[in-house]
Order: structure tokens, then C-alpha cells, then sequence
């Protein structure tokens, strides 16, 4: 929550149930969460970052979303490739490795899951990925 104070943003939570069981790897599941709302941080300026974990009877659906710069079309494709950045200026400013999304799909897909991301251009962001419930 510091760091959203600190940018000014808005930080959105939509859970459907307070506790939701699932056969999981807890701290990687964290890794995933901790990946997307950290780029989420580091490409928003203005707006909200949302985050939604929805309970169903076959899987627990997971959502990070923000009105961020967003991605290119021709960028969306690459995006869970590792040492992919795009978008990055020179000089000052939040720098990563470009492993942070290959290793969320990696986890997600190792939990028998599936990721994805959406986005439109200078306007939002949304990654979604799905648990099995096992």
C-alpha cells in the first residue's frame, strides 16, 4: 500500500468469498501476484490497480488489471517470453529482467493453469489467469 500511496493510485480488491480453498503452492502463487501488481505499479501514472480473485466450482479465477500505458498489439504475443521489456527508456527509472511474466506463466502452468493478458494501448492492462481446483 506504500507504494500506491506514493503514486497516488487507487488500489481496487474484489474477492468472492474471504477464504478460498485450493490445492496450491502458496508462496509461488504470491511470486504471480507479486509480478503482476509490481508491473502493474511500474507502468501505471494514474488510475486504480485492481485486483479480483473469483471462487468457481472448478477453478479459482485470478485477475490483475490497471489503467496503466498498456501494450502494444504487435507486443501482446511476446509478452510471457523471457528477457522481453517493451517500452523501456534509457536513463533513470525502474529497470527489470524481463524473466518476471515467463516465470508467472511457468508457475501457472505448473499449477495445471492457464495465464493471458489483454490490454489496449495508453489505456489498461489485464492479466487473468485461472487455478484448477484439484
Amino acid at each position: 500500500t506504500a507504494r500506491f500511496k506514493e503514486k497516488g493510485l487507487e488500489m481496487r480488491a474484489d474477492f468472492s468469498a474471504e477464504r478460498i480453498v485450493a490445492h496450491i503452492d502458496r508462496d509461488k502463487i504470491i511470486q504471480v501476484f507479486t509480478n503482476l501488481v509490481g508491473n502493474s505499479l511500474k507502468f501505471t501514472v494514474r488510475g486504480y490497480i485492481e485486483i479480483s480473485v473469483r471462487d468457481t466450482p472448478e477453478a479459482v479465477a485470478c485477475v490483475v488489471s490497471d489503467t496503466g500505458r498498456g501494450i502494444g498489439g504487435e507486443d501482446l504475443p511476446k509478452v510471457f517470453s523471457k528477457f522481453q521489456q517493451f517500452g523501456r527508456e534509457s536513463g533513470p527509472g525502474e529497470k527489470g529482467t524481463g524473466l518476471g511474466l515467463s516465470i508467472a506463466k511457468e508457475i501457472v502452468e505448473l499449477h495445471g493453469g492457464k495465464i493471458r493478458v489483454e490490454s489496449m494501448l495508453n489505456e489498461w492492462t489485464r492479466f487473468s489467469f485461472s487455478l484448477p481446483k484439484q
